[in-house]
């Protein structure tokens, strides 16, 4: 007896050997997908940090607002201080423009580091680049942030 056919009995464990292979890779490449938005928006967080950073970098201290110890430059929560000179206030309107992506917060801080090489020399400035976002894609809200550094040396 000739057979041109497949039994109901051999497409059904056919079909259910394709179904629990494919279910896996259908999974992965969702995850895939949820992790590569992820870096992306870490990477827009980290060159939107970046960029802050180095508009204010350029800056003397003294055009900064005023502050002892560490104290807050601009933040997305509230008003920020008032710095001086003609520089500040277009570091103020990058900061205040809309945000490439949704963030939760933003916040620049600085702090007075004494300088110990000459203490004749004015004192240094640490800044600090915060941004907070939601991770993109996942089960969960859950925040990631991002923070930079960089020092402002007195001219």
């Amino acid at each position: 007896m000739r057979r041109d056919a497949f039994s109901l009995l051999e497409l059904v464990i056919g079909v259910t050997i394709f179904a629990l292979a494919f279910i896996p890779i259908v999974e992965l490449l969702s995850t895939s997908r949820r992790t590569a938005a992820s870096s992306l928006r870490f990477l827009e967080a980290s060159s939107y940090a970046q960029t802050l950073l180095e508009a204010i970098e350029p800056l003397d201290a003294s055009e900064l607002p005023a502050g002892d110890g560490e104290w807050t430059l601009l933040s997305s929560q509230g008003a920020a201080a008032a710095g001086t000179g003609t520089r500040w206030p277009e570091v103020q309107r990058f900061f205040d423009a809309p945000p490439p992506f949704p963030m939760t917060a933003r916040v620049v801080t600085a702090t007075r580091v004494p300088n110990a090489a000459d203490p004749t020399r004015p004192d240094r400035v640490l800044l600090r680049v915060r941004v907070e976002f939601l991770r993109v894609v996942t089960i969960e809200d859950s925040e990631q942030d991002v923070s930079l550094e960089g020092m402002l040396d007195p001219r």
